[in-house]
């Protein structure tokens, strides 16, 4: 697969690939993808909301789906595996994020070894089914952030991604953006169906998985992000991520 495009032409049912090379362009195609990071964290936007895949983690985007790379290591591999539409039956129809099983992990890595020609054997299509059958077993996560298109709100977006230790309140960012808190609290449920406390909950989670694959210490993280103990950031982490401790995050 020399082109990006190429992905429209597939001749297999399905098509597995390994690279360190990510189109940033956005782009979609006709084909659905399973894509996780076998090392770092891929940041990828589908639509609207931007994900982060720390490894461990994979995320799934339906086909004719826009999405593109937002920010990605170099070094970083990608194992990615392309469905035909013979499977979409057994496949989310929305984007989605998930943990990997093991097992899930080590039958994604199998398939993208094998050759363009081999992707229709019967070898691959069992594995597939294997595959099939621990996503359904797994638990899907939506480790996102709906990023706004409304111009004020995405001043306030801006404002946030340029934070580094300190995020604003709803108060703050309505003075930035010169609204009224009830006003810009209006906004968000309208354009983005959450609160503006639940999108900084979400913004400020978003961002601790990006610093636990950094740091290997919650304390450090929990300062980071402004919490004055590590219980309180725990509790939030625990409460964004279905009961996940931060500490399984730390980079491997």
């Amino acid at each position: 697969m020399k082109h990006i495009s190429d992905l429209d032409n597939i001749s297999s049912i399905i098509f597995g690939v390994t690279s360190h090379v990510t189109t940033k362009d956005f782009h979609s195609h006709r084909v659905a993808q399973l894509s996780i990071p076998k090392n770092g964290v891929m940041y990828i936007i589908v639509d609207n909301e931007l994900f982060i895949i720390p490894p461990a983690m994979a995320i799934f985007i339906p086909q004719n789906t826009l999405h593109c790379i937002k920010k990605i290591n170099n070094n970083t591999i990608i194992e990615t595996i392309y469905f035909t539409d013979i499977y979409k039956d057994y496949l989310p129809s929305t984007p989605k994020s998930f943990y990997l099983s093991e097992l899930s992990s080590i039958v994604i890595s199998k398939i993208c070894t094998f050759k363009k020609d081999a992707f229709n054997s019967i070898r691959v299509i069992n594995l597939i089914n294997v595959l099939l059958d621990e996503i359904s077993e797994n638990s899907m996560f939506n480790y996102s952030l709906k990023i706004p298109t409304n111009a004020t709100l995405l001043k306030i977006y801006e404002l946030f991604a340029n934070s580094k230790d300190f995020y604003p309140s709803l108060l703050d960012a309505a003075t930035h953006v010169c609204l009224s808190a009830r006003t810009l609290v209006r906004l968000f449920k309208n354009e983005l169906g959450v609160s503006f406390v639940l999108w900084k909950q979400q913004f400020i989670f978003i961002k601790a998985l990006e610093l636990l694959m950094m740091e290997k210490s919650t304390t450090l993280v929990a300062y980071k992000l402004g919490y004055n103990s590590d219980s309180a950031f725990i509790t939030m982490f625990k409460k964004m991520s279905g009961g996940k401790l931060p500490s399984s995050f730390f980079q491997r």
